[in-house]
């Protein structure tokens, strides 16, 4: 059953970050122990802190001509997607042997929109497009897949699948992308290749199958075609 969130709590949590906002919002029960309580927010169920830090960053977040959004739903391959991203602009500015992906992982590594690194270009999230600060998204368009049919040259849309099936020629298109494209010089040494090397992934085949499924009750009829399974 859906009710209001406590405005007490919200007073104590959330400061002067929309608590007008939070104390309207219908809740639930989360789905599992990490999750207390979701809250429904234009349209979309997200834990309570998740949407104290969206309110956020769309009230104070100024993007620059420079950032970088990897934008990814949970378990879509994020932390793979963070490290080849992370790799690719790292070759431009540190040398391998002090790589530090080499001794941390790209969680710690990279900030997000509320934390946002100043000299790190890259600005990992699970928000959805629509749900950006404007100063980054184009409102009109509500999911990443619509956003990059209307804004090709600001939003690249990449399917793990087929990252899994040619690595080395989507971290080339994505290093292009970004503004990070590889010279000739570094195709001819290898250094694409270097880097997809080791980052490769896989699912377990029932998943997969599982996935295609819920996947084709989703989007059936939207036009966008994903497949997990071979």
């Amino acid at each position: 059953m859906e009710s209001s969130v406590d405005s007490k709590r919200n007073q104590s949590s959330n400061g002067a970050y929309g608590e007008d906002i939070l104390s309207n919002l219908p809740v639930r029960a989360g789905l599992n122990l990490f999750n207390d309580e979701l809250v429904k927010y234009q349209g979309f169920w997200f834990p309570g802190i998740i949407v104290e830090g969206i309110l956020r960053a769309q009230r104070h977040f100024q993007a620059n001509s420079s950032d970088i959004f990897l934008c990814t739903a949970p378990k879509t391959g994020t932390t793979w997607m963070k490290t080849l991203t992370f790799a690719i602009v790292l070759r431009t500015t540190t040398c391998n042997h002090c790589n530090p992906l080499l001794s941390k992982s790209p969680q710690d590594l990279l900030r997000n929109l509320i934390t946002k690194d100043p000299e790190n270009p890259l600005i990992p999230t699970h928000i959805p497009f629509s749900y950006l600060p404007k100063s980054v998204s184009d409102p009109s368009s509500s999911w990443y897949w619509k956003a990059s049919l209307d804004q090709p040259d600001k939003v690249l849309f990449l399917k793990y699948e087929e990252m899994k099936e040619d690595t080395a020629f989507y971290v080339a298109k994505l290093a292009g992308f970004i503004g990070y494209g590889f010279t000739s010089e570094e195709k001819r040494d290898g250094v694409v290749e270097k880097i997809c090397k080791g980052l490769g992934k896989s699912f377990d085949t029932a998943m997969a199958a599982r996935m295609d499924s819920i996947t084709e009750q989703k989007l059936g009829g939207s036009g966008l075609n994903l497949i997990y399974s071979s």
